[in-house]
């Protein structure tokens, strides 16, 4: 991998076309090896100090880089944070394809066997506390400055699809897990909102007690498949 420095993607235009914005994604540079080294320790201070209480200097110091080989791969905080999603697009490229596939299989036992899969993954992946954390602060971030959250929408928008396929294959196979005075596109949530109600139910378990924990995940279960519309 070229071990160049990156240089930070250009900024959306305005007024840019959805075809433009896919083109300019596109050429993004890819992570290598000392950017990613970056992230990590970017990663690691944000959970522990907060996004705020960062500085690009503590960055610097916690990668053993020196401040103006850190700028050479990233503009500031913010392109941090944009980046950062890349981690997270590689930690959901399993669960995207284990979805992919269930529905390519079609078969509506093992449709279900995947959705279940996906469920047991995603809970053990949102519910990790330097995830919860992590994500905590990235939110609040895009929420001020919601350029910095494209690829997490795009990395979002790519497991909701899969999500919403892998379901509307199941009440497909087997109209009966539909309740009877729904159609199947009634009776389930949007998959995004689904996205949703799991990362706050992970958030929650990762606080509670380890007792409770089977319980609390048994209880998600059942309201996942609800709002899939499933019975």
């Amino acid at each position: 991998m070229s071990q160049e420095v990156e240089k930070k993607a250009a900024p959306k235009a305005q007024g840019e076309t959805e075809r433009q914005k896919t083109e300019r994604q596109k050429t993004k540079p890819a992570l290598n090896s000392r950017a990613r080294h970056i992230l990590l320790a970017a990663c690691g201070l944000f959970i522990r100090k907060g996004f705020h209480q960062t500085s690009m200097r503590d960055i610097s110091t916690e990668a053993g880089v020196s401040l103006g080989n850190l700028y050479n791969h990233f503009g500031g905080k913010t392109d941090l944070v944009a980046r950062i999603a890349d981690l997270e697009a590689e930690e959901m490229a399993p669960l995207i394809a284990l979805l992919d596939d269930g529905a390519e299989a079609g078969l509506t036992v093992s449709l279900e066997a995947t959705l279940e899969a996906f469920l047991e993954a995603f809970l053990d992946w949102a519910s990790r506390w330097e995830n919860v954390a992590l994500g905590a602060e990235i939110r609040a971030e895009v929420y001020r400055n919601p350029d910095s959250g494209e690829q997490y929408d795009t990395v979002r928008t790519s497991l909701a699809k899969a999500l919403g396929t892998a379901a509307a294959r199941v009440t497909k196979g087997d109209p009966d897990r539909v309740p009877a005075d729904k159609t199947a596109a009634d009776a389930s949530l949007p998959p995004e909102l689904i996205l949703d109600f799991l990362e706050t139910a992970a958030a929650a378990l990762a606080i509670a007690p380890q007792r409770d924990a089977e319980q609390i995940r048994t209880h998600i279960r059942a309201g996942f498949f609800r709002l899939l519309g499933l019975n």
